[in-house]
This record gives C-alpha cells, structure tokens and sequence, in this order.
C-alpha cells in the first residue's frame, strides 16, 4: 500500500462525517513544518538576494516566499533598500510592484520612483502606461 492511501484509509474507515483527530494533528503538523521550511527558506533568499540583486531566480523564489508566508511588509523592507542601491535591475522593480494594491496609490509611487531612477526604461513606461489605461 503506498504512503498516501495508507494516510487515508482511516478516513475511509470512519463513520460518514466522523474524520479522525490523529489526520487533523498530522496535517497540522505537517503545516507547521512546511511553513518553518518556508521561513527559513525566506530567510536564505533573502540573503541570496542581497549577495546577488539581479539574480532573476532568486528574485522570483523570494518572491514566492514572501506571498507565500503574506509577508508584503517583508518585501517591502528588502526590496526598497536594494532598489536604492541597485535601481538598474528591472526584475526588482516588478518584484516590489507585485506588493502593492494594482493601480493604487502605492504602485503609482513605486513606479514614479522607477521612472525617476531609469527615465529610458521601457518597462518602466509600460508600467505607467498600464495604470494611466486602467485609469481611463
């Protein structure tokens, strides 16, 4: 039998509505475990990502993690510092884009910042374009 259907064959042997409370503590356990995993995983591409900014890949796994674990404050507060520092890097940009509300306020100052730093980017301009066509 493999792994997964020994899981749940308790659950298939319960009375109709009756589901075990041993299944409920090991997904929970198992969600604990996961989201530990994925905090400490946070926490080393956060470190990979101020070894490397430009890294395209790391910036799309911190990416990842940060939505993952709801933590847009997080992101925030690396990607803002790195963009300072390193406002060339496009992906960056896109990456702190994806933590604000589309077209709200805040997106528009990350953009005007975006513009600010690179007036030629054309990613930067398809980003204002974008919200000055959502705006009507």
């Amino acid at each position: 039998m493999e792994r997964g259907e020994a899981r749940l064959q308790p659950v298939g042997e319960a009375e109709a509505g009756k589901i075990p409370a041993a299944r409920f503590r090991d997904e929970a356990d198992h969600r604990a475990e996961a989201e530990a995993g994925l905090e400490r995983a946070r926490e080393l591409l956060r470190d990979a990502l101020l070894a490397q900014p430009g890294d395209r890949r790391t910036i799309l796994a911190a990416t990842e993690a940060w939505r993952r674990l709801d933590d847009a404050d997080g992101a925030r507060a690396t990607l803002d510092p790195l963009l300072a520092e390193h406002p060339q890097h496009v992906d960056l940009w896109r990456a702190r884009l994806a933590f604000e509300e589309f077209a709200g306020d805040a997106a528009r100052a990350v953009i005007a910042r975006w513009r600010a730093a690179m007036p030629d980017s054309v990613p930067a301009l398809q980003a204002q374009i974008t919200l000055h066509d959502v705006a009507g």
